[in-house]
């Protein structure tokens, strides 16, 4: 009987091309066949029973035949995956190779000079000997280092450093146009009361309005210190910690007075002030290096997916963010973010032990009260951290030591150490404060000499907790300490190494320095689709960050895709990070084939 076959001849392929598919009503198993009665039947195909079918790269589900789906990824992990973007702002993808992340992580370094005019400069000086005197309008400040009976007092306008900014360094310069008499120290402190240029005097800060003690109101802590002999020429004080106290609002800006110790003979140190009208070049300036805090960048990938057209199915990354200032010493050469404030005897990165930072101390150096002839290493870090050190040191000689430190100045640091006490003949740990080159021991206990051993200072504020352990992983709270005169927001966390002057050299291995910080480290995920490339305005906008880094839902169709990292970051001492990311869709095969099983007249 002759067939006439609804879909095929007796070949029985059936050949689909992209997203084509035949859908039939639900019938019988297939074939089914129909006697037309007049000598010929009909083949029917219904496409209900896959395994009357051989398919290549096709699939039948109800009663359809069509092209095959399926499921690809586009992932990006290496740095040939992260390559050419299609477009990047603020973005380094070379500092660690495979993976995105900040180039910049604050605003440059900006150097800002106050040099003020007569009309708006604020100096004086406070006179002993004619107690009720103005001199605001003098052009000259003098300091006396006899009783001293002379104190210049000064004031700089902070409003034109921007909002946001953290104070890098400031630094007094006052021109010396004359001396006489000895050499001595001039100190820089901190005025506690405001005051009046045209009307204060020794005795009065403003008319009617005397000081709470003649001479002028100070905190006796010492900002900065500069020698002075007789020679002419500009005299420079470090007045950061003041500066940014006063620019954050931790103290009103009262302004700061040059003050000295008595020599016990005639010693006058004479100044240009701001009315100094012969060279105003000369006058008194204020030198501020400061950066504005908070830093985004974007990183738009190149265009991605398979070409045709495929259905988003999900995108996952990882994201972290990581130190800029830690350091796992497995160089060969110190990083140069590190500074040595005495450089030791001989230091070098991998050479002695590989992986660690090894020291041998000078011998005949210490650090406490005004002695700070220790090796000290010392980095900037901004606002609150947690540092943690491991280091391997074995002291046996009295007073040799290591530890790790938050320091402001010489005169001022806090620490932690490992030490040996020749007394009791022990190795033990020691919390240590300096003010004003006052250094108080506040913890004292002994250990069982751990190597390694690790040692820990955390900031919150102004409060700062010091911490030990004799495995990395038990940890002991030592101390608690909160500075009775503030430590500005940019410090210097420095690691240290001393003979004690005990004549025997200390070597220290430092194994690593590591960092955290608050989680102020952001980075959110966007989307955009189309169908053609490069991207023009058919595209779709940028979607809504996705919330789940470990997978987040896509949806719509299109033949193209591209991703935006969005990085955001405050502290500058680190930076948010992305390793990966991983697009997934599913899409249908280009060509494929249906074949039924041969028809014969059986059937």
């Amino acid at each position: 009987m002759p067939w006439r076959g609804a879909l095929i001849a007796t070949i029985g392929i059936l050949l689909l091309g992209a997203f084509s598919s035949l859908a039939v009503p639900t019938a019988h198993a297939d074939p089914t066949t129909t006697d037309n009665g007049d000598g010929t039947s009909t083949a029917v195909w219904n496409f209900t029973t896959p395994t009357d079918y051989a398919l290549a790269n096709t699939e039948i589900s109800g009663a359809t035949a069509a092209l095959e789906r399926y499921a690809a990824p586009w992932n990006s992990t290496t740095a040939a995956d992260f390559a050419a973007p299609d477009n990047v702002t603020n973005v380094d993808l070379a500092r660690w190779p495979g993976n995105v992340t900040l180039a910049a992580t604050s605003g440059p370094s900006t150097l800002l000079s106050l040099q003020p005019a007569p009309a708006v400069g604020e100096d004086t000086w406070l006179d002993q000997q004619n107690v009720n005197m103005n001199h605001g309008s003098d052009t000259t400040l003098i300091l006396d280092g006899f009783n001293p009976q002379s104190r210049p007092i000064l004031r700089f306008d902070l409003s034109s450093i921007p909002a946001g900014a953290v104070i890098d360094g400031a630094t007094l310069n006052l021109y010396q146009s004359a001396g006489v008499g000895a050499t001595f120290t001039g100190y820089a402190v901190q005025v506690t009361s405001s005051w009046n240029e045209a009307q204060a005097t020794w005795n009065n800060r403003m008319t009617g309005t005397p000081w709470g003690t003649a001479g002028g109101d100070i905190n006796i802590h010492v900002i900065g210190q500069v020698s002075l002999d007789n020679t002419a020429g500009w005299r420079s004080w470090n007045v950061t910690q003041l500066v940014d106290l006063w620019y954050r609002g931790r103290l009103p800006n009262n302004g700061l007075m040059l003050a000295a110790i008595s020599t016990g003979a005639n010693a006058d140190k004479t100044f240009f002030s701001s009315d100094y009208a012969v060279d105003s070049t000369r006058r008194p300036r204020l030198d501020l290096s400061y950066r504005i805090l908070g830093a985004t960048g974007v990183y738009v990938s190149k265009v991605g997916g398979p070409g045709t057209m495929a259905q988003w199915q999900s995108i996952s990354w990882n994201a972290s963010a990581r130190s800029l200032v830690a350091d796992e010493f497995n160089g060969g050469s110190l990083d140069p973010k590190w500074t040595w404030i005495n450089p030791p005897a001989a230091q070098d990165v991998g050479a002695t032990t590989p992986g660690h930072l090894h020291i041998v101390s000078t011998t005949g150096v210490d650090i406490g009260g005004a002695t700070f002839t220790g090796n000290v290493l010392w980095e900037r870090i901004v606002g609150d951290f947690n540092a943690t050190m491991k280091f391997s040191t074995n002291p046996t000689a009295g007073g040799q030591k290591a530890g790790l430190m938050a320091l402001l100045d010489t005169w001022n640091w806090y620490g932690v150490q490992k030490r040996y006490d020749s007394a009791s003949g022990t190795v033990r740990w020691q919390i240590r404060a300096t003010a004003d080159a006052a250094t108080t021991t506040r913890v004292d206990v002994a250990n069982a000499n751990p190597i390694p051993a690790w040692s820990r200072l955390v900031r919150t504020g102004n409060a700062f907790q010091a911490w030990t352990s004799d495995n990395g992983i038990a940890w002991v709270l030592r101390d608690t300490y909160s500075p009775t005169d503030e430590y500005p927001s940019a410090i210097r966390l420095a690691c240290f190494a001393a003979d004690g002057t005990s004549g025997v050299p200390l070597a220290v291995d430092v194994d690593y320095i590591r960092f955290s910080q608050g989680p102020d480290a952001t980075t959110s995920v966007s989307t955009r689709t189309g169908n053609v490339t490069p991207v023009d305005a058919t595209w779709t906008n940028w979607s809504a960050p996705y919330g789940n880094p470990a997978g987040s839902g896509l949806s719509g169709s299109s033949r193209y895709l591209e991703f935006r990292l969005s990085f955001a970051v405050t502290s500058p001492d680190h930076t948010p990070v992305v390793g990966d990311v991983n697009v997934s869709w599913t899409a249908r095969r280009t060509v494929g084939t249906v074949e039924t099983r041969d028809l014969v007249t059986s059937d």
